[in-house]
This record gives C-alpha cells, sequence and structure tokens, in this order.
C-alpha cells in the first residue's frame, strides 16, 4: 500500500511524510509548528525539512501569530 501511495505522490513531488504533513493541517488548518512535530512524532529538524519543501512549491505558508512572536503558524495555501 506504501509503494502504491508513493507511486501517486511522485506525480505531485511529494513523500508520504509531506502528504501526512499536507493531511494534518487539512483536517485543522492554522497549527503551529510544535503541534505538527508532536502530532507526526517528528524530530524538530524533519518538520522543519517538510515545512520548508512544502512552502517552497506553493503548499503552505509559515506565519508568526499575532498574539505570541515565539510561535510560528503554518497553514495550507489555497
Amino acid at each position: 500500500m506504501s509503494n502504491r501511495l508513493d507511486k501517486e505522490l511522485i506525480k505531485y513531488n511529494l513523500t508520504v511524510e509531506q502528504w501526512s504533513l499536507l493531511a494534518l493541517l487539512w483536517s485543522k488548518n492554522n497549527r503551529t509548528q510544535k503541534s505538527l512535530h508532536d502530532e507526526l512524532l517528528k524530530n524538530k529538524a524533519t518538520i522543519n525539512s517538510l515545512v520548508n519543501y512544502l512552502i517552497k512549491n506553493g503548499f503552505i505558508t509559515k506565519n508568526q501569530d499575532t498574539k505570541d512572536k515565539r510561535r510560528t503558524i503554518i497553514s495550507l495555501t489555497e
């Protein structure tokens, strides 16, 4: 099943890990980067790499929380 999913995602230049982050945002958008780290059980460096790739390819955006400047909010693009 994983191999089949990999073959489908390659059409969109995505990996299973990148897709899982997008799916998490689809279920509840506007999450902190820390919540993604906690829910996906990935280390901070991995989440940072996934986020940077998805930003570069226009899937998500990253902005500072207006209420707490220490927090970063990750959101899906249209």
